[in-house]
């Protein structure tokens, strides 16, 4: 068997969504799914910290110890999406992201058009320089929708029920 009939195996590429919770939760949570679906949608692998908003209902922890368990995750993902919004806890992940040499996008488009879904296995860290990083750059994506639009979303979801 030659060597270029044996291909290099491979694994999807790890997202990790970063972006404001506490606030308006449904709102930040809704609008990191979505972002989290449309990644998903397009084949990438997608850790959503916001998530463990289920998981603190019935085991509720710090706000420090949610981030110390997140920031695990996020050393093994190969991009991070900021999503746009003020948020402590989003900004310790994106300074982590950054010292590990992983790439930070606020932009979907960005991640969808500069990584491809499928990495290499060959392909791995090495010291704190990471591979996947084609440019250095960070970028923004648009805020969350507003409440009004989650109020009309729900509204017409309502409405569509049989009764």
């Amino acid at each position: 068997m030659s060597s270029e009939s044996v291909a290099a195996p491979s694994r999807k590429r790890r997202i990790y969504i970063a972006g404001p919770l506490r606030g308006n939760e449904t709102t930040n949570v809704r609008a990191a799914i979505i972002a989290a679906d449309v990644l998903l949608w397009n084949g990438y692998a997608v850790f959503c910290p916001h998530l463990n908003v289920l998981h603190d209902l019935l085991h509720p922890r710090s706000a420090e110890e949610w981030i110390e368990h997140d920031l695990v995750w996020l050393k093994v993902c190969d991009a991070v999406l900021r999503l746009s919004g003020e948020s402590e806890g989003a900004d310790i992940e994106v300074a982590s992201a950054k010292a590990a040499g992983i790439p930070v996008f606020t932009f979907i488009d960005d991640i969808l058009r500069d990584l491809p879904t499928w990495v290499p296995e060959t392909a791995h860290r090495e010291g704190t320089s990471h591979p996947f990083d084609p440019r250095g750059q960070t970028k923004r994506v648009p805020p969350p929708p507003s409440t009004d639009a989650v109020a009309r979303d729900s509204q017409t979801v309502a409405s569509d029920d049989p009764v």
